[in-house]
């Protein structure tokens, strides 16, 4: 059956839509003809083949891989209905990589075909690898972070420390200045006092 579908594909044409190769707007995807004078509907000789029954694949091998194995897209680690001797087993793209790790080892644990990993050994191998390299530049990440605050930390509490520093040699002057001042006022004060006495 699989080599007859292999014929099969072989003599099968390209199905596009009519026109998209004169026209850049139009796709390449096949649209079924709906015009009236369409000469692609009539199948006129000398126009491309359309869609038909005849071309496809017989029904045992419909939807099978190349190898035979019916396909079962996986999307968590529930592969109790997969039958390992008959479906092999697509992990869906939505799935993370977390899971999908998960899910290749616990098929090969019971011994299920994965059909778009060729090594799983090997891939779950490069994949854990690349998840603790992230952890560890994550990690290295965090540490130099950690520093730069500790150091911003150490250089505010030292300018504080200064400014205090600062403010308090200010005070003391400011008090000083001010003491020079009393004493001033007080001396202007006794000698304004002993000349009218005087």
């Amino acid at each position: 059956m699989l080599e007859l579908r292999r014929r099969i594909k072989k003599r099968k044409p390209d199905f596009i839509r009519k026109d998209s190769n004169k026209k850049k707007r139009l796709e390449k995807k096949w649209v079924k003809p709906r015009g009236l004078q369409s000469k692609l509907r009539l199948q006129k000789r000398g126009h491309r083949k359309t869609v038909s029954t005849g071309y496809g694949s017989p029904n045992a091998v419909k939807f099978a891989d190349r190898s035979g194995l019916m396909i079962f897209t996986a999307h968590n680690t529930d592969l109790a209905a997969v039958d390992p001797k008959k479906e092999g087993i697509i992990i869906s793209g939505s799935v993370g990589l977390k899971k999908k790790i998960e899910i290749i080892k616990e098929a090969v644990n019971k011994g299920i075909t994965m059909l778009n990993i060729n090594d799983p050994q090997a891939f779950i191998k490069d994949k854990e690898d690349m998840v603790k390299k992230r952890k560890e530049q994550r990690d290295e990440k965090l540490k130099k972070k950690d520093e730069e605050k500790k150091k911003r930390k150490s250089e505010s509490q030292k300018k504080e420390q200064e400014e205090e520093g600062i403010e308090k040699a200010l005070s003391e002057e400011d008090k000083k200045e001010q003491e020079e001042k009393k004493k001033e006022e007080e001396k202007k004060e006794r000698d304004r006092v002993l000349t009218q006495k005087s």
